[in-house]
């Protein structure tokens, strides 16, 4: 591996539309600079390949400020795309509101580089799968022809659901917990036809036949994060090898309530992390949530609703077992919250 950066032009630019007339001329060569913790890693360590050229222009975001901004309004919150981890896990109206969300970005890696990542970063980085990140596998995300982890011969950073021509497990921390809160993302674009366009967050996330990880083109910038502020609980659960700088082996996000009158569910969201190509919105679980009590018998029929769907790779069986004990923990934590709240 190598540990010098390679040349590239630097920009600052103190406005977005300055930001997307740079990166617009660069067609796919400049590449957004925010904290920098993953860009710099794979620029220093000469990650390329067919689709994934080393950058030779960096445009550092970090000085526009609508990017840095976290805006509390009565029915939702907005957080932009440079706001930092460590900003969000210590802001008291997202610790209050989106407990999740709080979690999440609390449990990424160090603190030293929470202080420096940033939301759109840790939704954008790209996978840490050793293929990809060695500069002598020219892998299917690079542009490559082939995953050389489709044989299973790995434990722990790769997948057990929604398997296809990359096995990779998707990083982010923040992901799982923003889609079980209902957030939306805000792109911006160059292109007269989408100057700015905002979509589920849930749908920015590409499958494993795609090289690319989101919809982002190379042009784009992610603008924001907004939440809608609902009567839910919400817990971010995370296991890991090690209780710091790890990624996730398996993660499930939660967010849900209960009727006030007879404490049956009134709405649920799981959301799967570390065990697939994208966080996996689990649509199965509201269905059979939605109306019934949070009891022993919809548990056993949500484990086994993860047991039917998953399909593991030869080393990684035991990420089944961890998601299904942490879907359970997820459902009591948020629940034994609405609870307590109305005894």
């Amino acid at each position: 591996m190598l540990y010098e950066l390679p040349e590239f032009e630097y920009f600052e630019p103190s406005t977005l539309k300055e930001a997307l007339e740079i990166l617009g001329r660069y067609e796919g060569r400049a590449k957004i600079l925010g904290g920098g913790t993953d860009l710099l890693g794979l620029m220093k360590d000469r990650v390329s390949g067919r689709e994934m050229p080393i950058p030779s222009a960096l445009v550092n975001i970090k000085k526009i400020e609508e990017l840095k901004r976290v805006s509390h309004g009565e029915s939702e919150t907005v957080v932009g795309s440079a706001v930092t981890l460590s900003e969000i896990a210590s802001d008291p109206v997202i610790n209050e509101r989106y407990a999740a969300f709080a979690q999440a970005a609390g449990s990424v890696a160090t603190y030293q580089i929470r202080n420096m990542g940033t939301l759109g970063g840790n939704l954008c980085q790209r996978p840490w799968c050793w293929y990809f990140r060695h500069p002598a596998f020219d892998c299917f995300k690079k542009g490559g022809k082939q995953c050389y982890a489709i044989t299973g011969d790995n434990s722990t950073y790769f997948s057990v659901y929604n398997l296809g021509t990359c096995v990779m497990s998707h990083p982010s921390d923040t992901a799982p917990a923003l889609i079980s809160l209902g957030a939306k993302v805000k792109i911006a674009s160059p292109r007269e036809s989408s100057r700015s366009k905002e979509i589920d967050l849930e749908d920015f996330f590409l499958g494993p036949k795609n090289v690319q990880d989101n919809i982002l083109k190379p042009d784009e910038i992610v603008v924001s994060v907004r939440i809608p502020r609902g009567e839910v609980n919400s817990v971010y659960i995370k296991h890991r090898v090690r209780n710091n700088w790890d990624f996730a082996l398996a993660s499930v996000a939660a967010s849900g309530s209960l009727d006030p009158q007879d404490g049956t569910i009134r709405s649920l969201r799981l959301v799967l992390g570390g065990v697939a190509p994208l966080p996996i919105l689990l649509k199965q679980a509201t269905e059979l949530g939605i109306g019934r009590k949070n009891d022993a018998k919809l548990k056993q029929e949500i484990q086994t609703l993860l047991t039917k769907q998953a399909k593991p790779l030869r080393m990684n069986r035991y990420k089944v077992r961890v998601i299904r004990a942490l879907a359970v923990r997820a459902l009591d934590s948020i629940f034994a919250q609405t609870n307590n709240s109305l005894s």
